[in-house]
């Protein structure tokens, strides 16, 4: 492969990694944001207590510390995600 390249696949791979991290930002974002109104917060919650959470934290970069504040913030214990978050 040759320099140039290589260089290209680095700004391409990074290009698709920060536009990935805005991307699970905004659906972390949006789904606390509809919490609040009714039609809206069954799916909410769905995404919170299943893995759509803990896949957009990590493609977000968040660490156990930032996910454990967003869950406790949206409801701790009471979500049923904050155990998940340390394997169990």
């Amino acid at each position: 492969m040759s320099a140039v390249t290589s260089e290209v696949k680095r700004h391409v791979d990074g290009t698709l990694k920060s536009k990935a991290k805005n991307l699970a930002e905004a659906i972390i974002l949006q789904s606390m944001e509809d919490l609040w109104p009714s039609e809206r917060k069954s799916d909410s919650r769905k995404f919170f207590r299943g893995k759509g959470f803990k896949i957009c934290a990590d493609i977000a970069e968040l660490n156990t510390l930032e996910q454990f504040k967003v869950l406790h913030l949206i409801g701790g214990k009471g979500n049923g995600r904050n155990t998940r978050l340390h394997g169990n």
